[in-house]
């Protein structure tokens, strides 16, 4: 199985976010911004899966407002990483 982990622009600012109303929560964000790579430091997860044959069929799974430092961040301490691979297998194979 092959997957894929990318960092897209989030759509929406950390102030605009449900999850602002945490004392310091955009604040954080701004910190996190500063020191990620790329994307990262605010962004919405995009994880694929797709099987050896390569990616004519693939799987997704999304999760928005997300703040790390790098992808490797993201799978070490999200706790959300696994979850998504199972997501996204599940969708791939809805689809076949």
């Amino acid at each position: 199985m092959i997957i894929e982990i990318t960092a897209k622009p989030e759509d929406r600012t950390p102030e605009q976010s449900e999850k602002d109303s945490v004392e310091g929560f955009a604040d954080g964000v701004r910190d996190m911004q500063n020191k990620a790579e790329g994307n990262w430091g605010w962004c919405q997860v995009e994880v694929k899966v797709a099987t050896q044959g390569g990616f004519i069929a693939v799987g997704t799974s999304h999760l928005g407002e997300c703040s790390y430092e790098n992808e490797l961040d993201f799978i070490l301490n999200s706790g959300y990483f696994k979850d998504m691979i199972s997501e996204a297998v599940l969708d791939l194979e809805s689809k076949s």
